[in-house]
């Protein structure tokens, strides 16, 4: 089993990713799998021009030479991605959101349907659902959403409940994310 996990914090390590280590050490206790980290902040993807060739036309028409279509590769070659996004103003991070501008030809070139998908937002309060939303359309119909995770990450300790509540949900969804890919079942869609 292969995972690629796609950091969108400007502060690469940061809590989005220490949520995800908790994701994968969760993973790891299920069975046995690789598990990639790729920190945006260092990639080289550049700004979308919005020249809409990638839509119009495909993916390999966008003028934009940078590490998009090595990140594409590494999506069509693993069985999960997890999307991690800090909450910003009740959105993701401009790392994230040039990720999904990027990306946005899935939604019109549907591609992706063997994986599934786990999206993660972390905030110090508000607007992790806001978070989430902003990821949920970012490969289209492809890859299927298995969970979602807010975590709410304040710049002071929760209480221990709290604490506990979070990690639960964590190591819930985790298991939940395995399984799913383990098993390889698709939810048929519906209309609603």
């Amino acid at each position: 089993m292969k995972i690629l996990a796609v950091i969108g914090s400007p502060r690469g390590k940061g809590q989005g990713s220490r949520i995800v280590e908790k994701v994968e050490k969760k993973m790891k206790r299920l069975g046995k799998l690789d598990f990639e980290y790729l920190f945006l902040k260092d990639a080289d993807l550049k700004l979308c021009r919005g020249c809409f060739l990638c839509i119009s036309k495909g993916r390999k028409f966008c003028p934009i030479e940078d590490d998009a279509n090595k990140i594409e590769e590494k999506i069509g070659n693993t069985d999960g991605v997890i999307l991690s996004s800090p909450g910003y103003v009740y959105n993701v991070s401009w790392l994230m959101k040039n990720f999904i501008d990027r990306f946005a030809y899935s939604n019109h070139r549907p591609q992706f349907f063997d994986q599934k998908l786990m999206l993660i937002a972390n905030s110090g309060g508000a607007g992790m659902e806001e978070t989430i939303d902003a990821m949920r359309n970012t490969f289209g119909v492809g890859p299927e959403i298995v969970d979602e995770i807010t975590y709410m990450s304040p710049p002071w300790d929760l209480t221990d409940k709290a604490a506990v509540k979070q990690d639960n949900t964590v190591d819930k969804a985790a298991a939940n994310f395995y399984n799913s890919i383990l098993n390889g079942e698709r939810e048929v869609p519906g209309l609603h």
